[in-house]
């Protein structure tokens, strides 16, 4: 009970914080969506953001301290989705209360990367890429794997491969990365 009472307060405290930096925000002329705030955005995201698809589903979220709660406000008006949450006190008795913007439906993806993706950089639109087989290949990180449908049943496989198309850039054989 006492758990319950605690997660309460810290999120009508958060709520609090929320408007306090939109009211902010709103007072420095920041205009939602506009393309200064999605350019903005991208470099944020590209700095501390992260994309990933399991077999189970896909994350994309930021953590920010508290302090820098007015990032995670900032981001969530230009790119039109997320949800921000206080994250739970950690045991080290001098860490700072830390929150997180996060999403976890392709659709929202895709509405953040239709948002932001002309301005990422290309790891965050690809994933990382890593050598496999003559191929740089991206990893389970990067929009692009997050929003190749459907991403869950080619994460199941047990060597993961996606169709021709499905990556924003396609792989690139090695012959031709290292020329570049």
């Amino acid at each position: 009970m006492k758990f319950d009472d605690q997660e309460s307060e810290r999120d009508k405290s958060l709520a609090e914080l929320v408007q306090d930096c939109e009211r902010l925000l709103s007072e420095q002329g920041r205009v939602r969506g506009s393309r200064d705030e999605r350019i903005w955005a991208a470099g944020f995201f590209d700095g501390e953001g992260y994309v990933s698809a399991f077999e189970t589903g896909m994350t994309c979220e930021i953590d920010q301290i508290q302090e820098d709660l007015i990032n995670l406000v900032r981001f969530r008006d230009a790119v039109g989705v997320g949800k921000i949450t206080a994250l739970k006190a950690r045991s080290n008795e001098n860490a700072r209360p830390a929150c997180r913007w996060r999403i976890g439906s392709q659709a929202d993806a895709q509405t953040v990367f239709d948002a932001i993706g002309e301005f990422l950089n290309p790891a965050k639109k690809n994933g990382r890429r890593v050598h496999k087989e003559g191929l740089l290949n991206p990893p389970a990180d990067g929009f692009a794997r997050v929003l190749a449908a459907p991403y869950k049943a080619i994460l199941s496989r047990k060597e993961p491969s996606l169709p021709a198309g499905a990556f924003l850039h396609e792989p690139v054989a090695m012959e031709k990365a290292n020329q570049a």
